[in-house]
């Protein structure tokens, strides 16, 4: 998974610098938000905190969060789905081969608008005819 870690910096370089803020309370090892960025997914998924992350051209953070448990909570704030990723589905994110901004944004502001979970993300098929 150490791939998708390096795609997941280079797409986050590519989408402007984002201002982290790290929500975490009381955990016996704090890593630090620039550390946790740097983790691959999979670690990042069970070793990770919750990082509140501002985009320039959204107007509402978004919350990565290790896993669903971790989402569940964020909601029981009043904070929507549609804001809060979990490590499985940046994964499903950088598993796309085509992760141009312009996609990145469309599937976010999708799963924003829709309040959901990302169950699967899949590559458009090649036009045969």
């Amino acid at each position: 998974m150490s791939d998708l870690a390096v795609s997941l910096t280079a797409l986050a370089d590519s989408l402007e610098p984002a201002t982290v803020t790290d929500r975490t309370h009381a955990v016996a090892a704090v890593i630090e938000p620039t550390e946790i960025l740097a983790l691959p997914l999979d670690r990042f998924a069970r070793q990770g905190q919750c990082l509140e992350v501002r985009i320039p051209w959204l107007e509402v953070t978004l919350w990565f969060v290790p896993e669903e448990r971790d989402a569940a909570a964020i909601a029981r704030t009043g904070t929507s789905r549609g804001r809060v990723w979990t490590a499985s589905e940046l994964a499903a994110l950088m598993a796309l081969p085509e992760r141009a901004p312009a996609t990145v944004e469309t599937i976010t502001r999708a799963k924003l608008g829709l309040d959901g979970d990302i169950v699967e993300v899949r590559p458009r098929q090649p036009d045969l005819g």
